[in-house]
């Protein structure tokens, strides 16, 4: 795989260019907005959706750039995003500025795929409350993610 380094105004283009044509797009995190879920260094796999529902975890544009959060809450037309480390919500965006959904997560050791229903429940629900770090939750999620795909 090439690596291409890229600044937050070039990155925001060339994910919501290449996800706006409808293709998935992968990129390495970087930060700890959304440790433990999502850690420094993790590929995180993306896809657009055209429906959201909280829980997701999205990419999102904002007037600084791209933010990758969980949405805690929806209303019509705005979408509240927070990282799952944060202490506090990310100011509203339009669901128009959703690029994409996370769909899959590789880090040392371990390959996430977050299909629904089941996977991404566990994922949601059990790496969002601080899990994930546990090697008996690693070796669950590799299990679980071979057998529901």
């Amino acid at each position: 795989m090439k690596v291409v380094r890229l600044n937050q105004a070039d990155f925001r283009g060339v994910a919501e260019t290449v996800l706006r044509a409808g293709r998935p797009f992968a990129f390495e995190a970087h930060g700890n907005s959304m440790s433990p879920f999502i850690r420094d260094g993790d590929l995180v796999y993306l896809k657009p959706c055209s429906r959201y529902r909280v829980g997701d975890v999205v990419l999102s544009g904002t007037e600084h750039g791209v933010v990758l959060h969980r949405i805690v809450r929806m209303t019509s037309g705005q979408v509240v995003t927070r990282g799952d480390a944060a202490g506090r919500e990310d100011p509203p965006v339009a669901v128009t500025d959703l690029l994409g959904r996370v769909y899959r997560l590789t880090g040392q050791g371990y390959t996430f795929h977050l299909h629904r229903p089941y996977s991404y429940l566990l994922a949601t629900r059990l790496f969002g409350v601080r899990l994930r770090g546990s090697v008996v939750m690693r070796k669950a999620g590799k299990i679980i993610a071979r057998v529901l795909g």
